[in-house]
This record gives C-alpha cells, sequence and structure tokens, in this order.
C-alpha cells in the first residue's frame, strides 16, 4: 500500500466538544471516511476570583505598623481541570531572607476544595508569614489548566495602619 501523509492546520477559537474523522478519497475513485471520535478543545484559561488575605476566618483588613503576622491567603479558581497552581507572595514580607521562599511558592492542589455544582476550587494558602514595612501587598497567583491555558492575576491589597498605643488596664 502507499502511505502519504500530511497536516491541517484547523483555526481553533471556541472551546466545546465535537467529532472528528478523516474523509479521504483517491485519484482513482477510492473513498474512505474514518471512524468518528469525540474531540475536546479548551481555549478558555482558569479564572482566578476572590483573592484575600485572612486571618482566621476574617478577611484582614487592620494591621498594626511593623506587624509580624501569620495570614492565610484565599482565592476561588474556575476551573475543572486544574494542572498547576503557583503564587508570587514576595510582597507580604520585608526580610531579604524570607523574599525568596515567597516568589514562586508552588500550591499543591490538596490546598483546595472543590465545589462541583459551582465548579470552583475554593484555595488557601496557609500561614504565610506577613511582615511588611508599608500598608500594601500584592499577591499574584498563576493557574494553569490541563490543556495548558494559563492565567495570572495580581491584586493590590491595602491594609488600614493602626497607629494606637495600647493603654494598660488596671
Amino acid at each position: 500500500g502507499c502511505i502519504i501523509s500530511d497536516s491541517v492546520a484547523i483555526p481553533v477559537t471556541n472551546s466545546g466538544t465535537d467529532e472528528f474523522y478523516l474523509d479521504v478519497s483517491d485519484r482513482v475513485g477510492n473513498h474512505k471516511i474514518s471512524e468518528k471520535k469525540n474531540i475536546t478543545i479548551d481555549v478558555t484559561p482558569p479564572d482566578i476570583t476572590h483573592l484575600q488575605v485572612m486571618q482566621g476566618d476574617e478577611v484582614l483588613s487592620t494591621i498594626s505598623h511593623h506587624a509580624a503576622l501569620s495570614v492565610d491567603v484565599a482565592f476561588d479558581i474556575v476551573e475543572e481541570n486544574i494542572s498547576s497552581i503557583t503564587a508570587d507572595l514576595s510582597s507580604f514580607n520585608s526580610n531579604p531572607a524570607i523574599i525568596p521562599t515567597l516568589k514562586s511558592v508552588v500550591v499543591p492542589k490538596s490546598s483546595c476544595v472543590y465545589n462541583a455544582t459551582d465548579v470552583v476550587y475554593h484555595c488557601i494558602i496557609r500561614n504565610v508569614a506577613l511582615y511588611i514595612n508599608d500598608a500594601d501587598v500584592s499577591p499574584t497567583i498563576t493557574v494553569t489548566d490541563t490543556f495548558g491555558n494559563k492565567k495570572t492575576v495580581s491584586e493590590n491589597i491595602s491594609f488600614t495602619i493602626d497607629h494606637t498605643i495600647p493603654k494598660p488596664t488596671d
């Protein structure tokens, strides 16, 4: 037999599931249609929402000047098929020895809880050392799905600085 190979680029702009098959004919009139196969195409990157700094179950909004706290970073990912999650939390700490360890944090999928009804992963990075000289942090979350679609979200979060000096009580 004769084997000929060729490739055809098919522009893909929408996600979805469709049928794929080959319909071939030769110059002498032989004709064959291959078995139909389903193909899933995903060109939609994950969506990252609700990026927050938490202390316990509360959103952290006020810190004392030069506060040293252990905080959690919470966020949601709208995506069914997550391949990887990384975070840059280097803005959370002004200590030059700590900054590199917060630059590229690999977030295990076990840090997330999947809600199948809403198709959302609720993720928490626990016990991040927050020690900053100003009132702002800028966490960056990057998520890649199993189809290679990637999304990066960075959010500036401002805290109110509490300058009140505590007074002893009797």
